[in-house]
């Protein structure tokens, strides 16, 4: 069934020809199974990081500190879009709060920081003072929720895709894939 009859990026065929095209650039990725295992599970670790607009470039110095591969990273930092960041980030929240032994909140208030264009100028000291106060009581549980669940999905990742590489590589060439 087609959303739009005239345009085939929402027909089922071609979400599913997208797909397929994404797959077989992701299985003719160079390099070894696990500098490819590696820099998806970096790319699906750095995903769960509540740092939302630096993703890419984390993963970038990752695979370089790591030797991983950089294509393979960004892939799995795509795990974290648009449709899923919320998501994650309640999550690492949750996970955060439980791990530190503080009860789950539903409603979050946070003080009365006024944080103006002006006060940021003449104080920019105060300013990031407050600002850090302000953003504490989240900031640090996401970021310890944040290194349990980017963690135990990066170890389901590598093992996942170093098993589907070594598989992939170890057809002779010309055959379909099982």
């Amino acid at each position: 069934m087609r959303i739009f009859k005239s345009n085939r990026l929402w027909s089922r065929s071609g979400i599913q020809c997208r797909i397929r095209n994404l797959w077989h650039k992701l299985r003719g990725l160079n390099g070894t199974p696990h500098s490819i295992g590696l820099g998806a599970a970096t790319g699906v670790f750095i995903a769960f990081s509540p740092l939302i607009g630096f993703h890419t470039l984390l993963a970038a110095l990752a695979c370089w500190l790591f030797r991983a591969n950089l294509v393979a990273a960004i892939v799995g930092t795509l795990l974290c879009n648009p449709l899923t960041f919320a998501v994650f980030l309640l999550a690492d929240y949750h996970a955060g709060l439980l791990l530190a032994g503080e009860p789950l909140r539903d409603d979050l208030v946070l003080g009365e920081t006024q944080l103006t264009f002006y006060y940021v100028l003449t104080n920019p000291v105060d300013a990031a003072t407050d600002l850090w106060g302000f953003l504490s009581p989240i900031f640090k549980p996401m970021m310890l929720g944040s290194m349990i669940l980017g963690s135990l999905s990066a170890l389901v990742t590598y093992y996942s895709i170093r098993s589907a590489v070594i598989t992939y590589q170890r057809q002779p060439r010309g055959t379909p894939p099982p």
